[in-house]
């Protein structure tokens, strides 16, 4: 199949204006999902490329490589490649899905170095697996101590489709970055389109907390919609994503 090319708009630039840090579309940003390569295979390719790589074992959520903020106030993404890691000042992409996780680490970085992997996990926010384990509501250590947080930090995970890509990356948004991934999720809900039928910049917020530590913020922008055309693709991909899950996401509503 050719590979569809798409440009970008006055109509479809205008559709972002009320959306959350909206911008019109820079030269470099994708024209919508033109230069995907989802769009680019028919479904039987795109299954034939994950089982091909797979061998049918089927993914787990926490197989996808991970995108991160580099530490020390650093505005860029550490992403994972075949190659090594890299550093990029920003990601473009489709939101496939998202939810909301816990991670338990007893010593701080500081401490531990920052290699040591975290003695609780929850992939949802809700139970806790590891020590102490358990709902996470009844957990002491989700319970905020007067002014000081808690323990188990939340996260964001945000599993975002880049135009290279034929899997997505998990986005791991750390508790700086909370406020402004929930902010734009309450924008988008209140004009109407779904996560899956917005491109989304992410770049990185340089800040710094009462001690005058730096830290890096994601701060997430629409900078395109969907076609239609392209929205009913992404909803074919969603499903066959979660045809290869063990744990399957909630797909792109119908």
């Amino acid at each position: 199949m050719a590979k569809e090319k798409r440009t970008m708009t006055t109509d479809d630039t205008s559709a972002c204006d009320g959306l959350p840090a909206a911008t019109r579309p820079p030269s470099d940003v994708p024209a919508a999902l033109g230069d995907f390569t989802v769009m680019a295979l028919d479904p039987p390719a795109i299954r034939e490329v994950i089982h091909a790589n797979l061998g049918g074992r089927g993914l787990d959520l926490r197989d996808f490589d991970t995108v991160r903020v580099a530490a020390g106030g650093a505005t860029q993404f550490l992403v994972p490649d075949p190659g090594g890691e890299r550093s990029v000042s920003e990601l473009v992409g489709v939101i496939i899905h998202h939810q909301v996780a816990r991670r338990y680490w007893p010593q701080s970085v500081d401490d531990s170095g920052g290699s040591v992997p975290p003695a609780c996990v929850s992939e949802d926010g809700e139970r806790g697996v590891g020590s102490p384990g358990g709902l996470c509501v009844l957990c002491p250590y989700s319970q905020w101590c007067e002014d000081e947080p808690p323990a188990c930090t939340q996260r964001r995970l945000l599993w975002v489709l880049t135009a290279g890509d034929v899997l997505p990356m998990v986005l791991d948004a750390s508790p700086t970055s909370i406020r402004n991934i929930d902010r734009y999720f309450v924008q988008l809900a209140r004009k109407a389109p779904h996560h899956a039928a917005v491109l989304t910049r992410f770049t990185v917020e340089r800040d710094q907390n009462k001690d005058g530590q730096r830290f890096g913020r994601i701060a997430p922008a629409a900078v395109g919609m969907l076609a239609p055309h392209e929205v009913e693709r992404m909803k074919g991909y969603s499903e066959i994503l979660s045809g290869v899950l063990r744990r399957q996401p909630s797909t792109m509503a119908a």
